[in-house]
């Protein structure tokens, strides 16, 4: 007869896991808790001689940051902020097919610069849906035929919103980062 039945196996090995597993755990914390052993002073007297240690200078200790500093390099970190067109994009092409398109915006700048630049594009909105829209209008069907044509049309919608906005690509002022099409339906 046995000594473990079959109903006790799988308690006995998870508790020999569970066992073995804190033992470990246990002579991790003691081993990294304890303190340090003391040093051999004429030992490393010995070692400096041979030029086998050297003495450790003491790290300068940081300068605290006001608080004012670290709020100023907080605001100084560019974030990432969205603006999305509440309305698609409905439009002729050249050849009279339709398209729709629903676009958001990205702009990747100082937090304070960015919470401007959206409240910014929400007073252009009107401008640039007329900018995109003829855009848009001046292109030809079978130019949505490439595979490619949603990155190469999220660049050139880019590009004709930092047109406008005067934002050259060698500027100091940081436009629109990327446009994400959303939604790209063609009739």
């Amino acid at each position: 007869m046995p000594l473990i039945g079959p109903h006790l196996i799988v308690p006995a090995i998870s508790s020999a896991v569970v066992t073995v597993v804190g033992g470990f755990f246990y002579l991790g914390t003691v081993s990294l808790s304890s303190e340090p052993e003391g040093s051999d002073p004429v030992l490393e007297e010995r070692l400096r001689a041979t030029g086998l240690i050297n003495k450790k200078e003491p790290e300068p200790e940081p300068e605290m940051e006001t608080e004012e500093s670290q709020l100023e390099a907080a605001m100084s970190n560019p974030v990432h902020r969205y603006f999305s067109f509440p309305n698609p994009f409905l439009t002729n092409l050249q050849t009279g097919q339709m398209i729709t398109l629903e676009l958001a915006l990205s702009t990747n700048q100082p937090t304070s610069q960015a919470e401007t630049f959206i409240e910014a594009l929400h007073g252009f909105r009107p401008v640039l849906r007329s900018e995109i829209l003829a855009y848009l209008g001046s292109l030809p069907f079978d130019r949505f035929s490439h595979p490619k044509i949603r990155q190469e049309l999220e660049d050139e919608i880019r590009d004709t919103i930092n047109r406008y906005l005067l934002i050259g690509k060698d500027g100091e002022k940081i436009g629109v980062s990327d446009v994400y099409i959303q939604k790209m339906v063609l009739s």
